[in-house]
Order: C-alpha cells, then sequence, then structure tokens
C-alpha cells in the first residue's frame, strides 16, 4: 500500500511518531512485548508510573503505519493518566479516529494487549512488598 492512501492522521502519527524510543530504567518503569516481528507486528510499550499515575510513555513497534500511529497516538495519551482511566482504554475508539479497515484491527488489539499488560505489572508491582 503506497504512503499517500492512509488516512491523514495516521501519516502524522507515522511520520512523526511521539514518545519513539525507550524509557530509562528505574523504579515504576514497566515494559511489555507483544506480538512477533516475525509475524509482521511486534511492539514494545514503556510506561513510567508515579503514584498511581503515568507519568512518562514511550514505544518501539515493527510493523504496518497503522500500528505505528496507534502506539504514538497512545502514549501521546497516556501521561497524566490515572490507572483507573487507563485500564478504560479501548481500541474501538482508536479504530475510528486512526480510520482502520476491519483487516488491521488486529494492530490495534496488540497496542490494547500491551497496555493491559503493563497495567497488570502495575497491579502486581503496587501489591508486592
Amino acid at each position: 500500500m503506497a504512503l499517500d492512501a492512509y488516512p491523514p492522521r495516521v501519516l502524522e502519527h507515522f511520520r512523526d511518531p511521539r514518545g519513539a524510543g525507550r524509557l530509562m530504567p528505574g523504579a515504576g518503569v514497566i515494559e511489555v512485548r507483544v506480538g512477533e516481528r516475525s509475524l509482521g507486528a511486534e511492539l514494545e510499550l514503556g510506561i513510567a508510573i508515579v503514584s498511581g499515575r503515568v507519568e512518562q510513555a514511550a514505544f518501539r513497534a515493527f510493523g504496518c503505519p497503522y500500528l505505528i500511529a496507534a502506539a504514538s497516538e497512545l502514549v501521546e495519551w497516556l501521561p497524566g493518566r490515572g490507572l483507573e482511566e487507563v485500564r478504560t482504554w479501548s481500541w474501538r475508539g482508536q479504530a475510528d479516529r486512526l480510520e482502520v479497515p476491519a483487516e488491521r484491527y488486529g494492530r490495534l488489539l496488540l497496542v490494547e494487549d500491551a497496555l493491559r499488560a503493563c497495567c497488570e505489572r502495575a497491579a502486581r508491582s503496587a501489591t508486592s512488598p
């Protein structure tokens, strides 16, 4: 698919991804990896949590422009949000905003899986001594 065939919002995030990279290791930093590069889509998502809120987020992705745009839009949205609000995030709203075709919904499910895994790890670490 030629790049000019993607929706403008996807191209904006694909060409200038927000939060691309990795977070520095430290207290409250959680990183997860989902997907398989060999299957065409892999996402690493990192969040830094301070006092139950996301302070910073970053991602690294291998995949189509929809995956990169979805991860970029997510890490732009996350900072300042409490974990309860983060847990309510769903790929469906993002599919509409980014005009993702149904055959690419699996890419957004990867983003949701990564976010849910981060939330689960945060919950476990909050209850660990």
